[in-house]
């Protein structure tokens, strides 16, 4: 079984209507190509270095992907699912200057205070 990053017709359907089509259309675009990456990984190391930044808490693995659309730079932030072995989609944030005062601060944040809760709540959604 070869790893993957899961992004539903819902969770596109998220990205559109917080951000808009092109944001949603790019980072679909960016999942096809790191997918053609990780299908040759078959454990999580390997696939961890396939990303730019990788948060890990508690044992539990959330890697961010960065990517421009229209000079705007985004986040996403998605989960690793042990039993499933999928990275699942958590979010995409807009970076802005002030990483203190962000969205993307503040997820990361709620990730480091419990990061077993993220991930469980984000299985119930792919089950």
């Amino acid at each position: 079984m070869s790893i993957e990053i899961q992004f539903t017709d819902d969770d596109k359907t998220q990205v559109a209507d917080n951000h808009s089509d092109g944001v949603a259309e790019r980072f679909e675009a960016l999942i096809e190509q790191k997918n053609d990456t990780l299908q040759w990984k078959n454990s999580l190391h390997g696939a961890k270095q396939r990303f730019y930044n990788v948060i890990e808490e508690n044992g539990k693995c959330f890697p961010e992907l960065y990517f421009h659309v229209d000079r705007r730079e985004y986040r996403a932030v998605l989960a690793w699912i042990d039993d499933l072995e999928v990275f699942a989609f958590l979010c995409i944030v807009e970076k802005n200057d002030h990483y203190q005062s962000s969205r993307q601060h503040e997820i990361l944040e709620l990730i480091h205070q419990n990061p077993h809760r993220v991930v469980t709540e984000t299985r119930k959604e792919l089950a």
